[in-house]
């Protein structure tokens, strides 16, 4: 599934929706439907807020058995302000994200920055990681455009941390 669309909040829960659909007609896993729809959400949302006005965003959803895994990867694509300071940071998020083993980890200490110092900056990366088990990768080697990247394992899921079901 390919979409692309010029940046609008209104338009992110009609997407979300889309993808939601789209996983639920092939995986039939109420759990996962509602997972990738919010990697979707959250990549999208970051789009809009930190994209550049009235530009493009690119969104594909796309299932691949390559090298023996199942995953599924959302990949959104928009392009950014000149010389955006939310670049670096996004990269800095990912990069930050990846130093911990398990996503539980970095959702825990996500959450109690948040309560600590009053600011939810990067919450949804982590979201995306934890909920979505998803491994992120940003590039950026296209001048003026970032592509993030969100991978996430197919279903059946084994339980996950405390809050598993």
């Amino acid at each position: 599934m390919s979409l692309r669309f010029v940046a609008d909040w209104d338009r992110i829960e009609l997407v979300r929706r889309a993808v939601c659909d789209s996983a639920d007609a092939v995986f039939a896993d109420e759990c996962f439907k509602d997972a990738i729809g919010m990697v979707a959400s959250e990549l999208l949302e970051n789009a809009v807020k930190y994209g550049a006005n009235d530009a493009l965003v690119e969104i594909s959803v796309i299932r691949s058995l390559d090298d023996g895994s199942d995953v599924v990867e959302v990949v959104v694509t928009n392009e950014v302000k000149a010389a955006s300071p939310s670049v670096d940071a996004l990269r800095a998020r990912i990069a930050w994200l990846r130093s911990f083993e398990d996503p539980v980890e970095a959702y825990a200490a996500a959450l109690l920055s948040a309560v600590e110092d009053g600011s939810e900056g990067g919450l949804g990366l982590v979201r995306v990681a934890h909920e979505g088990r998803a491994t992120l990768e940003c590039d950026v080697s296209q001048a003026g455009r970032v592509r993030v990247a969100a991978t996430c394992p197919t279903p059946p899921w084994e339980a996950r941390g405390a809050n598993a079901s």
